[in-house]
């Protein structure tokens, strides 16, 4: 049988126990030699530690900013106190009935009133969003990773996942898919209401028509009745702009009217 290579025998080693002896001594020496690093760096360990005062192992190391500013080609750039105190005025607080999209909405509509010279709207952003935070929210963002956001993108992309989470998405969706009007609403309080219910879940991805037949379908049959006769019972052949601005001009309407009426 041919013998494979793996099983080549070794050449006969004619002083065997001279090498064993040898090998053992190698080994010891190098298991002397781990030790004395081991020494080394513990006695290295504690002179350093010898020349720290105990209190200075009670002082917290403080951490910089989550933010790596980008580079900014403008030269003494300052935000001036204005844009900080009207970010400040308009905080979130990571309060469940705060909105955070509206905060960003917010926040985004005051940025765009600053405008300096060679400094891109993302720098702005950057500098001013902290200012933004109060409570939770601060917190939040002072326990992100140091210099781990470089771009707004990043920035309120990591604050909508932190402060409207899926679950959340999933709760304001389905206040929308079963909406239901009140006893006694008018067609006008159920209206503003169904408007914020949308508000509230700007990414709620349901189709335009599936909205109206929501609506429609929540109101009592007086007033579903009303809305078909405006439609001239053609109100699902309606694209959603033309059927919610007819619902919007009846229920602003109908609410003139009653104020009207009660003068």
């Amino acid at each position: 049988m041919r013998r494979s290579r793996s099983s080549e025998l070794l050449p006969l080693d004619p002083e065997i126990e001279r090498t064993l002896r040898q090998l053992r001594r190698d080994n010891r020496r190098r298991e002397e030699l781990q030790a004395i690093e081991m020494v080394d760096y513990d006695i290295n360990r504690q002179i350093q530690g010898a020349t720290i005062a105990l209190r200075d192992y009670a002082v917290p190391t403080i951490m910089g900013s989550a933010i790596r500013m980008p580079t900014i080609p403008a030269n003494n750039f300052e935000l001036k106190p204005v844009p900080m105190q009207m970010v400040q005025s308009n905080q979130f607080g990571g309060y469940p009935n705060e909105s955070p999209d509206e905060h960003i909405a917010g926040f985004l509509q005051y940025c765009n009133t600053v405008k300096m010279n060679n400094v891109t709207d993302d720098v702005i952003r950057l500098q001013l969003f902290p200012f933004s935070l109060r409570d939770k929210a601060r917190a939040w963002f002072n326990s992100l990773s140091q210099e781990s956001i470089t771009t707004w993108a990043d920035l309120s992309s990591k604050f909508l996942r932190r402060f409207f989470p899926p679950a959340k998405t999933a709760r304001l969706r389905n206040e929308i898919t079963k909406f239901t009007k009140f006893s006694g609403e008018s067609l006008y309080e159920a209206w503003e209401r169904f408007k914020e219910a949308i508000k509230k879940c700007p990414h709620h991805e349901l189709l335009d028509n599936l909205l109206i037949e929501v609506f429609y379908l929540s109101l009592d049959e007086t007033l579903r009745s009303l809305v078909y006769v405006a439609a001239e019972g053609a109100l699902m052949d309606k694209n959603y702009d033309e059927a919610s601005a007819l619902i919007e001009d009846m229920a602003s309407s109908t609410h003139n009217w009653q104020n009207e009426r009660s003068k």
